[in-house]
C-alpha cells in the first residue's frame, strides 16, 4: 500500500462524514479509530484506518497533506486549521485531493 492509496481511502472515509478533532458515532458519542460505528471521521482517525494500523504509513499521508498547506501558503499546522471555525468538509475534501494527486505524481516518478 502507498500514501497515495491511504489518501484515497481515507478520503472516502471523510467524505462520508467528518468531525475534529475526534471521530463521531451516529450519537454523537466520541469513538476512537478502531471502534465500530463512526458516523464522522476526524481526518488523523481516517488516515489511521485506512492505512490499516501502519502508523508510518500514515504519517506519511498526513505530512503529505501538512505539504499542501503549506504549498497553499497556509502557515497553519495542519490540527490547527482543520479546526479553524468556518473550516467546512469540502475545505478537507480539496486537500485530500490535492494531496493524493501530488502523491500519485511523486509515486509514478520513483
Amino acid at each position: 500500500m502507498r500514501a497515495s492509496d491511504v489518501l484515497r481511502r481515507a478520503r472516502e472515509l471523510v467524505a462520508g462524514g467528518w468531525h475534529e478533532p475526534m471521530s463521531l458515532d451516529a450519537a454523537g458519542h466520541i469513538c476512537a479509530a478502531d471502534d465500530e460505528g463512526i458516523s464522522r471521521f476526524s481526518v488523523v482517525d481516517a488516515l489511521a484506518v485506512a492505512a490499516q494500523g501502519d502508523v508510518p504509513l500514515a504519517m506519511r499521508a498526513e505530512d503529505e497533506l501538512a505539504r499542501q498547506l503549506r504549498v497553499a501558503g497556509v502557515s497553519l499546522h495542519l490540527t490547527r486549521w482543520l479546526e479553524v471555525d468556518g473550516r467546512t468538509q469540502a475545505d478537507v475534501l480539496r486537500l485530500f485531493s490535492r494531496a493524493h494527486s501530488h502523491a500519485v505524481a511523486g509515486e509514478t516518478r520513483t
